[in-house]
């Protein structure tokens, strides 16, 4: 059932819409490698807060902030923006959010599917109550 649930995800991802952005301001910069091991860690299904480690509900939001140095934090954030609940998997949420940290200098975020995958470098350090942070939209 799970192979199936992620093939028809993939088959989605292929022939939907895109809409994306990528952000201005703060870029990755030396951190970039630092990011892309935090999506390693942030799609781990084996990790009990992981972004997939339970599935979403229609209109749920999960999201973490990480710490990438002294001074600089990576923001991510999914949303499950279509109907009813589903699994995310591994592959989908590693390719996904590695588009935004690789495919934008500075951050962006991505609509496909019904899924919004975010992430966006900033100055600062990561409050804990930001840490999987779980949200549902009204």
């Amino acid at each position: 059932m799970q192979f199936t649930a992620s093939f028809i995800l993939a088959a989605a991802f292929a022939f939907s819409s895109i809409n994306a952005k990528c952000y201005s301001g703060l870029g990755w910069g030396a951190e970039k490698g630092l990011a892309e091991q935090a999506v390693d860690a942030l799609c781990d299904p084996t990790k009990l807060n992981s972004f997939i480690h339970d599935g979403f509900q229609q209109g749920q939001t999960k999201a973490d902030c990480v710490q990438l140095s002294g001074n600089k934090k990576a923001d991510f954030q999914v949303n499950w923006g279509g109907q009813g609940y589903l699994n995310l998997a591994q592959e989908d949420c590693v390719l996904r959010f590695k588009n935004e940290v690789n495919g934008c200098g500075s951050g962006g975020s991505t609509t496909t599917a019904d899924w919004t995958f975010t992430a966006d470098p900033n100055d600062g350090t990561c409050v804990p109550v930001e840490k999987r942070s779980v949200k549902f939209m009204a």
